[in-house]
């Protein structure tokens, strides 16, 4: 980590010293959580028990701008503390983003690299900043800007395992990535009040006995948003067809819409509806057909509670889909401070679920998997320090304590606390 901090520090006076035309700046982003959890992703039983974590991520940023061009390069180090051996040495460091971006003219660019990429309500594509390690793509992306208030991304990748002489370009390819990778966004702003957005998205994964043989899924789609004398209201819908990565025909659909009001300028209530259409299990076509949606690069943490009980809801469900109905309140009472809290209830898509312990089929006679609370408050106490903290319940149904194999479950409710300090000062900056 020395000799990497030590290396762009000298960077950085080489590009001071050389180009006082160009911009240079080289920020810090030193985020430790503490988390008690007691029941987070799953249930707790009678021999499991509460414990205390902390999570460190600590990135370094270089950005490089001149004339048409911009440079980013970004080093990671994540951890659990006390995770490594005491005195030994060990390598953590990774490159969380590198790429560059040229501008052929005012409104085309391309950017090419290790890059985060997010639209909109992150619904397909995020940051997954609520991870240690986060989320990048390796893509080649080129931006265009017919007008003011419109934008074309279109973005490719093709990933490898790695560069091999003697091995064939099908090779298996063994990375938990895409193989391919390939989408479409649009974006109209209409107006300062409303803007709707397009998505296409396409995606391939090679079967795993036979490389030469490609699934490609394909996503499409829009998202919209409304905010209008204070009516709020945002949606999306998404239809996605093709190949799933286990070879299966795909008829999937995701609804997301959420209705709201801004009651006064620090205070905004939202009821919101998340579906995810899921397969019944129970059918003889469920070996050759799929209709569980997959949100491809999409959240697993900001969608679905905070206790991360679907992360993957596809897997996490059986195959059964979801549907997440919740209350949401946003409160802003001072400049530096808000607070957020999140009432949900989760419903299964379809009546039929497998039991993972004796891998039977079971039927339903009540979809609801259960609810779930979720507080948070955020303060910020200077432009570069964050202080945040969050608490969370839930009250599960026997349709997830089947989902999640439980047996003796605790009597008191499944929590999961947290408290976050995050520092991302300026380190370094010309002008």
């Amino acid at each position: 980590m020395k000799k990497v901090i030590t290396l762009l520090f000298i960077s950085a006076m080489v590009f001071v010293s050389k180009d006082i035309i160009a911009q240079f700046s080289l920020k810090a982003d030193l985020r430790t959580r503490s988390e008690y959890r007691n029941g987070y992703k799953t249930l707790p039983t009678e021999e499991t028990s509460g414990y205390l974590l902390t999570h460190q991520r600590s990135r370094l940023i270089a950005t490089y701008i001149k004339d048409d061009l911009k440079m980013n390069v970004s080093i990671q180090d994540s951890r659990v503390w006390g995770d490594s051996k005491f005195r030994q040495a060990g390598n953590r460091l990774d490159v969380f983003e590198a790429w560059a971006e040229y501008e052929f003219m005012d409104n085309l660019s391309i950017k090419l690299g290790r890059q985060q990429v997010y639209y909109d309500d992150k619904k397909l594509f995020t940051t997954a900043d609520w991870t240690d390690w986060g989320q990048t793509l390796d893509l080649a992306l080129l931006k265009y800007q017919p007008e003011e208030d419109m934008q074309i991304h279109f973005a490719l990748g093709v990933n490898n395992n790695a560069d091999s002489f003697y091995k064939p370009f099908l090779d298996s390819y063994q990375v938990n990535q895409p193989r391919y990778l390939g989408y479409l966004w649009l974006h109209h702003k209409f107006s300062k009040k409303f803007k709707l957005s397009f998505y296409y998205v396409a995606d391939g994964s090679q079967n795993k006995t036979n490389p030469n043989t490609i699934y490609i899924r394909h996503t499409i789609g829009p998202y919209f948003k409304l905010n209008a004398n204070g009516l709020l209201a945002n949606g999306s819908f998404f239809y996605q067809t093709g190949r799933s990565f286990e070879g299966k025909k795909i008829e999937a659909l995701s609804l997301g819409l959420g209705l709201g009001y801004q009651w006064t300028n620090t205070l905004n209530l939202t009821i919101n509806l998340d579906h995810r259409s899921g397969s019944d299990i129970s059918k003889a076509s469920f070996g050759d057909k799929t209709k569980s949606f997959n949100n491809l690069y999409g959240p697993g943490h900001k969608d679905l509670g905070y206790m991360d009980y679907f992360v993957k809801a596809d897997l996490q469900t059986s195959h059964a889909g979801i549907n997440d109905i919740f209350l949401k309140m946003q409160l802003f009472p001072k400049q530096k401070w808000s607070a957020y809290a999140a009432l949900h209830l989760f419903l299964l898509d379809q009546y039929y679920i497998e039991n993972p312990i004796n891998e039977n089929i079971v039927k339903l006679d009540d979809k609801t998997l259960g609810k779930e609370l979720d507080l948070v408050s955020s303060w910020n106490i200077k432009s570069y320090i964050n202080l945040s903290a969050g608490f969370s319940f839930l009250i599960a149904n026997s349709p997830l304590e089947i989902l999640k194999s439980a047996k003796d479950i605790t009597e008191g409710l499944p929590a999961f606390g947290w408290l976050q300090l995050r520092f991302t000062p300026n380190l370094l900056s010309t002008k």
